[in-house]
């Protein structure tokens, strides 16, 4: 077998790919976390970013796992315990609420930047896991047991699985 850098290469470091470096890093794969733009975890705290996402408390336990959710809860997120949903035309419409399940919520409402930040920091935390960054793939090859990953720089990593996560 060809010798290998990483076991995984994953594109992009959003909310995705860094939730999955996460996950094999933990797992001890060695994985090469490539993403094109580098992620400013110091922001004003005056300053709110205006994409979120609501999180169920199944996704709470998953960023649990990956030793993520602490991160999380340091910053601002917001419970939620009834969620209306329609389409453009308001014909169709589903209510969610809490108390119909027997729970205190359905989940939090957390900003977008707050998810990746908390991610990537446990990123960080992880030996198993190198963050290239900034950097974009120019190429890649699928060869007999790896594929060849050349990066903008000239950098060419091997890799048994690429994964692309860069929303593209």
């Amino acid at each position: 077998m060809a010798k290998q850098d990483f076991d995984i290469v994953i594109v992009g470091a959003g909310m995705v790919g860094a939730a999955l470096a996460c996950a094999l890093g933990g797992a001890r794969l060695r994985v090469a976390l490539i993403e094109a733009q580098p992620f400013n975890h110091d922001w004003p705290a005056e300053s709110f970013d205006q994409r979120v996402s609501a999180i169920t408390r199944a996704s709470q336990n998953i960023f649990t796992s990956l030793g993520a959710w602490q991160g999380m809860c340091a910053a601002r997120i917001s419970p939620y315990r009834d969620m209306h949903v329609w389409d453009a035309t308001g014909d169709g419409v589903i209510h969610f609420d809490s108390a119909d399940i027997g729970e205190p919520l359905l989940g939090h409402i957390i900003e977008n930047r707050v998810i990746q930040s908390a991610l990537l920091k446990r990123v960080a935390e992880l030996d198993t896991i190198e963050l290239i960054t900034p950097a974009s793939v120019a190429s890649f090859e699928s060869q007999t047991e790896q594929v060849q990953v050349t990066l903008d720089s000239g950098r060419v990593i091997h890799a048994a699985l690429i994964v692309g996560a860069d929303g593209g």
